[in-house]
Parts: structure tokens; C-alpha cells; sequence
């Protein structure tokens, strides 16, 4: 599934400074650069520094498998003529979906399953910024007010059937295969499908696996989830939303178009999908709601607790961001940063 929130960090321009593995636990350190969206992000010196960077935590919870680091355990290493981290490898790319993540950095070629993970940036940028994330469990040590400032995004929780049944059904992939039958197209335009978009290959409970191809949208998620109440898969590529049947290799209906985010809301058997302008739930009957307008260009913050959604909303008048809360049962919403029809 994917992670709300990390389309804001510059992930190509990030580094990969160390590890920790240890039951059923990952902790990646890493340097990552922030947009000017992001709720992490701070002002920086224009005239020595390239962007935000910050220093930060990628805590992987119930983590079931991950190839690809050649040692349980990296400390990051500080170097005190540079005055800085020692990177071990400059992250190229980092992709989530339904089942964790892959990044791909330098040399190594991160696959990690999990059932969850959180961006955790530390407060301090300076040789003891990581000190407090070499106890067992820090977190819980946090104050309510530490853990605010601090960017949590998780994938949300699936059913345990999904997990062993629907997790199995796909996988994504990084590019066309050059060998096989020709994939199977996708657009909700009709345009583009010679060119290569988000692709995944299916696996049916009968018959041969196949691949699709999907065409992006204008946002900035990428995914594959379990459709609630139904055996049907909904794939997203660059915010477009292509909801398909794996058996049958049909697509059922596309939605979307710039979607930037997609939590999963496992008490309700709920998916809502959020565009920057407002959020949709669906849910086993369809669409269960839809919110007004929130939001002028953008949300930060999102996150799901009890029974509703919040976050800040941004609006372009004084460049600010305004408190919003959503009944996730209802879709009523309270405050947000448009007021207009």
C-alpha cells in the first residue's frame, strides 16, 4: 500500500547512511531532502545548502523479509572533518506498495515486506542525531507533542486473508518485460499505451500470469490495493485509478486522475483516496462518501485515528495551512482551508 505523504521528499536526491535489523524489525538511517510541502520541512541557508535535508528514521514494523543488505547491522559512522554522516550508497528510487518497499540505491537493491512503516526525522542534524534510536523501542518514550512534529507514515494494516491471499495475486514490476506476451494496455484516455506506465503482473488463481500496463495520471501515487468486498484489484499509476479483474484480464471502471494518496481504514473495511482538493472513500457497497472541497492545493499532516482522518490544509492566501477533520464513517468533514461552493 502506499505511504501517504512520502511523494514530498526528494527521494532521488536522499542517502542511505545505515541499518538495523533485529525481530522482525528494520530501521533504515537515512538523509532525506524535503519539498517546501513537507511537514518536516525547515528553512535552510541558500548559499551553502542545496535544499532541506534532514535526518531521519525509516522504521519498517512486522517485517516479514528483506533482501538485499549485505549485514544485519550498519551504525551510520560520523565523520568529523566533513562534519557530516558517511553515506553508504545515494538512493536512487524508492517505490511502496501493497506488501513494503523496494529502494534502490548505489549497488544494493533493497526488497523489504512489512506491514508497516514511518518516516521519523530526528531534531537534532548533528554527531548524537541518532543516539536515541539505538534503544529497543523509543518511541513509546516520545511525548504526544514529540511524536506531531515528527512525519509518521504507514501502510495501512490489511486483513490477514489479504495478506496471505490478495498479496500473492500481483507483483509490480520496474519496466515492460523484454521476453513473454505483449501486455495487456491500460488507459483511461485512451492515449499513451505505447508508451511504458505502471506495470504489474498478475497472477490468477487459474490460467497463465499476464502483465498490465498502465497509464499514469497527474498525481503522484503509485499502488495496487485490494478493492473492498470483492476479489477485484485497483491499480493506481501516477494518480490514475484502474480498478481490474485479475481472472478475467478486464478493467471494471477507472476513477481518479490525480490522486496523491490512499489510506487504508482496516475497522471499516475502507479505502479513501485523497486528490490535494478533497477525499473519497470506498468501500465494500462502492463509493461510501465523498468530502467538500478542503483544501485549495494540497494536504500535510494526513493521518488516520478512532474513527477520522485529519490533517492541514493549504491555501495560497498568507501561504498557510489550516486544521481539517473527517468522519471517516460519514464523510463530514469540519474545518480545511476552502470555504467556497
Amino acid at each position: 500500500m502506499i505511504a501517504t505523504g512520502v511523494q514530498n521528499v526528494g527521494w532521488e536526491d536522499s542517502y542511505l547512511l545505515g541499518w538495523r535489523e533485529q525481530e522482525g524489525e528494520l530501521r533504515l538511517y537515512v538523509q532525506v531532502l524535503l519539498s517546501d510541502r513537507h511537514v518536516g520541512y525547515r528553512s535552510f541557508n541558500e548559499e551553502q545548502e542545496h535544499g532541506c535535508y534532514r535526518l531521519g528514521i525509516l522504521r519498517f514494523g512486522a517485517t516479514s523479509r528483506c533482501v538485499g543488505l549485505p549485514e544485519k547491522q550498519r551504525e551510520p559512522r560520523w565523520e568529523c572533518g566533513l562534519n557530516e554522516f558517511k553515506d553508504v550508497a545515494e538512493i536512487d528510487s524508492v517505490t511502496f506498495d501493497v506488501t513494503g518497499c523496494r529502494i534502490d540505491a548505489d549497488d544494493l537493491g533493497l526488497m523489504i515486506t512489512a506491514d508497516s512503516v514511518e518516516l521519523l526525522l530526528t531534531e537534532q542534524e548533528d554527531e548524537g542525531a541518532f543516539d536515541y534510536w539505538r534503544e529497543d523501542d523509543p518511541a513509546e518514550e516520545f511525548t504526544q507533542a514529540e511524536l506531531d512534529s515528527m512525519l509518521r507514515v504507514r501502510f495501512g494494516q490489511l486483513p490477514d486473508f489479504a495478506r496471505t491471499s490478495f498479496a500473492a495475486r500481483y507483483e509490480t514490476l520496474p519496466g515492460l518485460p523484454s521476453t513473454g506476451p505483449m501486455p495487456e494496455q491500460f488507459s483511461a484516455t485512451g492515449m499513451g499505451k505505447h508508451s511504458e506506465g505502471f506495470v504489474v503482473r498478475f497472477h490468477p488463481s487459474t490460467g497463465e500470469s499476464w502483465v498490465g500496463n498502465f497509464q499514469g495520471g497527474l498525481g503522484e501515487c503509485e499502488g495496487v490495493f485490494h478493492e473492498p468486498g470483492s476479489d477485484q484489484l485497483i491499480v493506481v499509476s501516477a494518480g490514475q485509478a484502474y480498478v481490474v479483474d485479475p481472472e478475467q484480464r478486464v478493467l471494471v471502471r477507472a476513477f481518479g486522475g490525480g490522486i496523491c494518496q490512499v489510506l487504508h481504514v482496516p475497522g471499516l473495511d475502507l479505502l479513501v483516496f485523497g486528490n490535494g482538493i478533497w477525499f473519497e472513500g470506498v468501500g465494500a457497497s462502492g463509493i461510501a462518501w465523498k468530502t467538500r472541497r478542503l483544501s485549495w492545493d494540497g494536504f500535510r499532516g494526513v493521518r488516520v485515528a478512532g474513527g477520522s482522518l485529519s490533517g492541514e490544509a493549504y491555501t495560497p492566501m498568507g501561504d498557510t495551512w489550516h486544521a481539517f477533520e473527517v468522519n471517516l464513517e460519514t464523510g463530514a468533514a469540519q474545518g480545511g482551508s476552502y470555504s467556497g461552493p
